[in-house]
């Protein structure tokens, strides 16, 4: 799911994000968050500031909130930059929301 995308110019980039994730019913076993410059793509960890949370046992209708990594970007052109979540095991549709962050780098 992308939480939130940011358009960034060409350059250097920081970014990093957070969401909470509202689960769906059923329990949920894990989740994960990153940032990406594709959207809804899982990136190899650790890139994307990708944070996995695993073995989790948490009811449906609970509140969790999870703070994704800074991953530096380096933009030759205007790109939107996504913050995406993902959670195991729960069904049902989740509700998501956050925010993203960007500093430019020299």
């Amino acid at each position: 799911i992308d939480v939130v995308a940011l358009s960034l110019g060409a350059g250097n980039w920081l970014v990093y994000g957070s969401f909470v994730l509202s689960t769906g019913t059923g329990t949920m076993t894990g989740l994960r968050g990153w940032t990406s410059t594709t959207s809804a793509t899982e990136p190899t960890r650790p890139q994307g500031g990708m944070v996995l949370m695993q073995g989790l046992s948490v009811p449906g209708g609970t509140d969790f909130v999870l703070s994704v990594g800074a991953t530096r970007f380096s933009l030759a052109a205007t790109t939107n930059v996504f913050l995406t979540a993902r959670q195991d095991g729960s069904t049902g549709s989740p509700v998501v929301y956050g925010d993203i962050y960007a500093i430019r780098l020299p």
